[in-house]
């Protein structure tokens, strides 16, 4: 993986810093290669310094799922956080796969379409080969015979396809690195004085790799310092499908970024796209939570439970309670005819709440006026005399 130490100055850099996640056991040889390099002093007299550590980049996780279950159409956010040990900025970037492989066609820099024979000012087509990916196939096809080549940024390897119109190359595991690869089509010639004949091709090239996990959804590249410790977000969106199993793993990234002579150009570059960390998922899709229920619901009226006896006897019954209204009573009264009615006379609540008939209160009631009549007289004869 290629850094840029100094951004914008020209200068591509001389830091290098490669991480493999999970290495063979066994004797590792580290190969350095310089070319279209000019060093002040010859290659085999320059000093380098090389670190070898084991788990230097401390990864952790918070929020990543390792089986149960998430309830469909909710959302979970996930930090992956990792440590840049090398001396050179580092732009990562989380990388979410499923566990399924699938073919995948990759988008042609440049286009798919060229013109042959490539020149100075030719802009060979290029693809991005992702990690994790464990072949690939690209055809040529093409209006003169040709050879194809693939390369990557590193130059090795370097590999050709078979000749003809139709050209054609797989990479296998072994051969297929992650990140820039080259697509050079060749046709033959020069000879003498001839040169190669002209023509157009067409190029195509698929990966099986596993497929990208849609329902992760992950944010904007993160740089991250020398020394200094980063976090990564990345959101998982569950799907709908209740009893289905979502599984997969969630990469931490260098971002590839151009070839090689584009390096002096951007502030840090990446062009093998190395895997940092592996984070693996797993769960199972639940039923989705019901709504809670509106705190502001109207509230009951309170009901009043008369006491039960001990006594053994049926089980009670809850009483219900039966509103109350006062009742009026409108009593009409007549007189003889000829005389003027009286109009009606409503009955006072406290006189109806005796329960007494007013029509039983009539004949008292006129007694009481005659006698009080027959005081009234007696008193005013008294006075007379």
């Amino acid at each position: 993986m290629f850094t840029n130490a100094s951004p914008g100055n020209g200068d591509p850099g001389r830091a290098l810093q490669g991480t493999v996640v999970e290495p063979v056991p066994g004797r590792w040889r580290l190969v350095v290669s310089v070319w279209g390099a000019l060093l002040p002093v010859p290659t085999d007299t320059a000093g380098f310094h090389i670190t070898v550590a084991l788990d230097a980049l401390h990864p952790s996780s918070s929020g990543l799922p390792d089986g149960g279950s998430l309830p469909a159409g909710t959302t979970r956010t996930v930090r992956l956080q990792l440590r840049n040990p090398g001396p050179s900025p580092l732009q990562v970037l989380a990388d979410p796969r499923s566990a399924t492989p699938a073919t995948v066609e990759l988008p042609v820099q440049g286009g798919p379409s060229v013109t042959l024979p490539f020149t100075d000012a030719s802009n060979p087509p290029a693809v991005v080969v992702p990690a994790f990916s464990s072949s690939m196939t690209v055809t040529a096809t093409a209006t003169v015979p040709t050879i194809l080549e693939a390369i990557t940024s590193t130059q090795a390897p370097d590999l050709l396809g078979t000749t003809g119109r139709v050209s054609t190359l797989t990479i296998g595991p072994e051969d297929l690195a992650p990140g820039l690869w080259r697509l050079n089509l060749w046709p033959p010639g020069p000879v003498g004085t001839t040169p190669s004949p002209s023509g157009t091709a067409t190029v195509r090239a698929t990966v099986r790799t596993p497929a990208r996990d849609r329902t992760v959804s992950t944010g904007a590249p993160v740089v991250v310092a020398p020394g200094a410790t980063a976090t990564v977000t990345a959101v998982l969106h569950v799907p709908s499908t209740v009893g289905s199993t979502v599984e997969g793993l969630l990469a931490v990234e260098t971002a590839v970024q151009g070839a090689e002579e584009d390096d002096a150009d951007g502030p840090i570059t990446s062009n093998s796209g190395d895997v940092l960390a592996v984070f693996p998922y797993r769960y199972t899709v639940a039923a989705a939570l019901e709504p809670p229920t509106s705190s502001s619901a109207t509230p009951t009226a309170p009901t009043t439970t008369t006491p039960t006896s001990a006594a053994p006897g049926p089980a009670p019954t809850t009483p219900t309670t039966t509103p109350v209204t006062t009742p009026v009573t409108t009593v009409t009264s007549t007189v003889a005819a000829g005389g003027a009615g009286t109009p009606p006379v409503a009955q006072a609540p406290e006189l109806a709440a005796t329960g007494v008939a007013v029509g039983d209160l009539a004949g008292p009631g006129l007694g009481l006026l005659a006698a009080g009549l027959v005081v009234l007289a007696l008193g005013r004869r008294r006075r007379r005399t």
